[in-house]
């Protein structure tokens, strides 16, 4: 598979338009995800929004170990990514301290840090521009090679 990876830079932006670019990148890169893992802050619910307390529960009921359910941080593991656990992690996934998306040949195509303030995306040339279009190529800072 062919591409690099990509940090986006979003230092610059308010809150709602740095949540709505990484889950526009990651929406670029989902055809790629096959697992992921994410922590859960789950000490911080109270000031997720409706939305993103939902898809938090959800993550945390199917993925976390009903004996640790009631921690402060909660952590999934490494877990299969179908349709519908990817609509809950792209919910939630702005509001966790780490989140790590894999393709089936265990690239990390989605590397996301401290609610979405860092963001990094491997990315085929077709996947960077249609990125570049939607969000501007200001944006986008290609990386070495790891």
């Amino acid at each position: 598979m062919s591409g690099e990876y990509v940090a986006i830079i979003v230092d610059d932006l308010p809150e709602e338009r740095r949540v709505e670019i990484c889950r526009i990148g990651m929406e670029i890169t989902r055809h790629l995800v096959t697992s992921a893992e994410c922590d859960i802050p789950w000490e911080g619910r109270n000031e997720f929004p409706p939305k993103v307390l939902a898809a938090a529960e959800h993550l945390r009921t199917h993925f976390v170990a009903p004996r640790k359910r009631d921690q402060d941080y909660l952590q999934t593991g490494i877990i299969p990514v179908d349709d519908d656990t990817w609509a809950h992690l792209l919910i939630f996934a702005p509001y966790a301290y780490d989140v790590t998306c894999w393709s089936e040949t265990g690239i990390d195509v989605i590397s996301l840090a401290d609610e979405a303030t860092s963001i990094v995306l491997w990315l085929s040339s077709s996947d960077q521009e249609a990125l570049a279009r939607i969000i501007g190529n200001e944006r986008l800072q290609p990386l070495a090679s790891r």
